[in-house]
């Protein structure tokens, strides 16, 4: 369990820093670090680190949502939830969410915009996560269960992925 948090971990702060230095400052994280450190500051940081670290747009726009659906699914790998008197395993999760708001950017009110690149990164980060953790064990434990460790990153980990979000 210990390499797996490293794991989710190490790909969250990756997708945390190209977030921060390469994504539009409008989103909910880079406006809460451009708070803390101040709007001149963190705008030099982000201009330093594009010129001495460009990225393809690919690593931009893609990488993230594939690092952190993976980190969900693995985060995801021995937890379950009953529905309709049927036990689930909640790895189905990551792939919804991530699947679920691309698509509803084909929907013009909704904000970002469809890429069926995203689509098929995430699903395909998805698909890699489960072989990691196939096998290993069934799932469980039930998410909505006593809180522990495992339950809270899962659920922190969408409270995270809230900081991506572009304000209007």
């Amino acid at each position: 369990m210990r390499k797996r948090i490293l794991g989710v971990a190490i790909l969250l702060v990756i997708s945390l820093a190209i977030y921060l230095f390469y994504r539009t400052e409008a989103t909910a994280v880079n406006t809460l670090v451009a708070a803390l450190l101040g709007q001149e500051v963190f705008a030099n940081l982000r201009h330093t680190v594009q010129q001495a670290f460009p990225l393809p747009s690919f690593a931009i726009y893609t990488l993230p949502e594939m690092l952190w659906t993976a980190a969900f699914t693995l985060l995801s790998g021995n937890l379950f939830v009953w529905i309709f008197r049927k036990r689930v395993a909640c790895l189905w999760i990551p792939l919804m969410v991530s699947a679920g708001l691309e698509l509803l950017q084909i929907i013009p009110s909704f904000p970002g915009r469809f890429d069926p690149a995203d689509l098929l990164g995430a699903t395909l980060a998805w698909a890699v996560a489960v072989v990691l953790i196939s096998g290993k064990s069934a799932p469980s434990q039930n998410l909505f269960g006593r809180l522990n460790r495992e339950r809270l990153a899962f659920t922190g980990c969408y409270a995270i992925m809230y900081l991506a979000h572009v304000w209007r």
